[in-house]
Order: structure tokens, then C-alpha cells, then sequence
């Protein structure tokens, strides 16, 4: 995908691509064709409700406030989310299912990791599918290392009964509706000893707003062939602003617009959207695929809608649910669904 940044300095917007690369380790995984997931834009939105602002009272003089200066806190940051977002890998020995590339954003510091349902959907299908050898590795750094392996702690059933054949269709659409789901960290690829403490952005608990300054980043590779996501994929990261905001069902602020930039391609989908406060406040789902890069439109789902599908699905809240259970908890008490939704999806794939 790719970057269209904006950043308010003196009144004016300047516009910033920044991709930052950074070291890591040195163990390669070989996804084999189609390694990444291409959602095209969302076909049905709708604009949110318009909240008029009440008048403002008259005033003798006007008093000019100078334009806020968010530089350095956007600066930092993004500093933050450069190291709190991974490259997800999964691939299958399954000549129908299309392997996948993705990002996941951490946002728990025990090394839970926030992405999409349709990034996650092969870990459903490894223990339905053993014959298929489907394996998963998260990378970080840049380029792109295996680092950690995961397992599924949640998945969206509402998604994964709307969209059962994202992982066959030639070029997959959506919406960005429902599509979470969030990953543990469980081991090291190396055998090594955890972090004590994850790098992470939490989920904020304040409302994006139009015009808003933002950091943006994730690991797109549209552009990339099999051997460079193997062994050149960096992150990318950007400056930019919400343009546009959209609702599922009501007024709700479901869906931000970020419009065009480095970070609008394909496999940037799970990548993190943070404010001034190296907050959480979107998850980035869809993006037209076509087109020069700042042409086109980069969406990402909400922080209040991630909280709102979630509670629908499950009847409990995302906060107090993540956080009140251990990593390798959560894993345990999701298993036996994921397995029944497995099953489920694997029937449906005629696999």
C-alpha cells in the first residue's frame, strides 16, 4: 500500500513518506504463490451522521490561537509503532488456498497482537487441515525476520460466516466490517527466552476525529515477488490524516479513510494506526489496490468498532477480557471454537 502523510506545521500541510527499515534476525520463510491477501476497496458504506456544532458566541476580538505543532509527537509516535508492528507469514502446501501476507499490530505488552480475520483465517484452519502443512510464522524487523510463532486467541465468527471464501477468490472484497482477530505470541523461532515486556500501542480509548494527524504503518508487498517477501520485506511507515469516516449499521465511527500512500498495497492490512498519543485508533482492513499509490484509498476499522464487534460477537468486553486472562490462557479457552469454526470453513472450502 502506499503513503500520503500530512502533517500540520505552521497552518500548512506538508506531505511525508517515511519508510524506515531496521535490523533483525536471519531466518527466512518461503510463502509460495499469491503470498498475500488483496482486499479491494469496501463496496458498501455509508457516511456518518454529521453532528452540527452549536454556534459559537460573539465576541468582541478575535483572539488567533496559533495551529497546534504535533510534529515531534507524531515523530515519536510512529518511533513507537515501527516497533510494535509484525509481519504475519502463513503458508499451505494446498494448491487452493492462497498463502498470506499481513501485518499485526501489538497492543498488549504480554505479546497479544491485533489483525485482521482475513490475515488470521489460515491459523483456523491448521489443525482442520494437518494433511495440508499449514504454517505460520510472525517476522519482525527490517527486513523481516522469523521471530516468534503464535497462536489464535480470537477470531470473528460474524466475519468468518460472512467471508468463508477469502482464501480461494482471485481478488477478494470487503468492507472491513467485523474483521479482527487477535493472535499470542506462544514461543521463539529461535528457541530463545521472551521479551520481558513487548514494544506495543494500546487500544485508545478515545474517538478518532476528521482531520486528525496520524502515524500509519504496516508491511505492504504488493510489489514484491515470492524470493523479496522471503527476504526483503520492510515495514513502511507514514504521516497522514483522516479524510473521510463511514458507519456499518448507524452514527457510529466505524471506518476511517486515510487516503493515498506508500502504505496503500496489499499486505498492509492488520497494520496500526496510532494518534499523538502512540494510541491505537484504527486498524488498517481495505485499500484500492489499483492505480498510482497516492491515488488511491487506505481504510481502516475503528477503535470503538473493534470494541463494538467484538462485545456483539462474544457478549463481553474486549478490555476486560484481554486483560483478564494470561496469553497462553486466552489460547486454551479459545481453542475448542476455533477448531468447531475450522472444521466449519474447511466444509465450506470442499478442502
Amino acid at each position: 500500500m502506499t503513503t500520503h502523510g500530512r502533517l500540520a506545521i505552521g497552518g500548512a500541510f506538508l506531505i511525508f513518506i517515511l519508510i524506515v527499515l531496521f535490523g533483525s534476525h536471519d531466518t527466512t520463510v518461503e510463502p509460495q504463490a499469491n503470498p498475500f491477501l488483496d482486499l479491494a476497496a469496501p463496496t458498501t458504506t455509508q457516511p456518518a451522521a454529521v453532528v452540527e456544532a452549536p454556534a459559537p458566541e460573539v465576541i468582541e476580538e478575535e483572539v488567533l490561537t496559533p495551529p497546534v505543532d504535533n510534529s515531534k509527537a507524531l515523530a515519536l509516535a510512529l518511533g513507537r509503532l515501527r516497533t510494535s508492528i509484525v509481519n504475519i507469514i502463513c503458508v499451505s502446501e494446498n494448491p487452493r488456498l492462497r498463502s498470506v501476507s499481513g501485518t499485526g499490530t501489538l497492543f498488549d505488552s504480554r505479546g497479544l497482537i491485533l489483525t485482521n480475520a482475513h490475515i488470521a483465517q489460515l491459523f483456523v484452519l491448521k489443525d482442520a487441515l494437518p494433511k495440508d502443512k499449514i504454517e505460520c510464522v510472525i517476522r519482525t524487523g527490517s527486513p523481516a525476520r522469523a521471530s516468534y510463532t503464535a497462536s489464535l486467541a480470537y477470531i470473528s465468527s460474524n466475519w468468518l460466516a460472512k467471508h468463508p471464501d477469502t482464501l480461494i477468490l482471485e481478488r477478494p472484497r470487503g468492507t472491513g466490517e467485523d474483521d479482527i482477530a487477535v493472535l499470542a505470541i506462544t514461543g521463539t523461532v529461535s528457541g530463545g527466552t521472551f521479551p520481558f515486556s513487548f514494544s506495543h500501542v494500546p487500544l485508545s480509548d478515545s474517538e478518532p476525529f476528521l482531520d486528525q494527524e496520524v502515524s500509519v504503518g504496516g508491511y505492504p508487498a504488493q510489489t514484491l515477488t515470492n524470493a523479496q517477501i522471503s527476504t526483503s520485506l520492510y515495514p513502511t511507515l507514514v504521516f497522514a490524516s483522516i479524510e473521510d469516516r463511514y458507519t456499518f449499521t448507524d452514527t457510529s465511527f466505524d471506518l476511517m479513510s486515510l487516503g493515498g500512500s506508500a502504505a496503500a498495497q496489499s499486505g498492509s492490512s492488520g497494520g496500526g494506526v496510532v494518534n499523538t498519543d502512540a494510541e491505537l485508533i484504527g486498524l488498517i482492513t481495505t485499500s484500492s489496490t489499483q492505480g498510482e499509490l497516492f491515488s488511491r484509498d487506505l481504510r481502516a476499522i475503528t477503535n470503538g468498532h473493534i470494541r463494538r464487534s467484538f462485545s456483539a460477537d462474544t457478549g463481553r468486553s474486549f478490555d476486560a477480557y484481554f486483560a483478564s486472562k494470561s496469553p497462553q490462557q486466552l489460547v486454551a479457552d479459545f481453542k475448542a471454537q476455533s477448531e468447531i469454526l475450522g472444521a466449519q470453513l474447511a466444509e465450506t472450502l470442499d478442502l
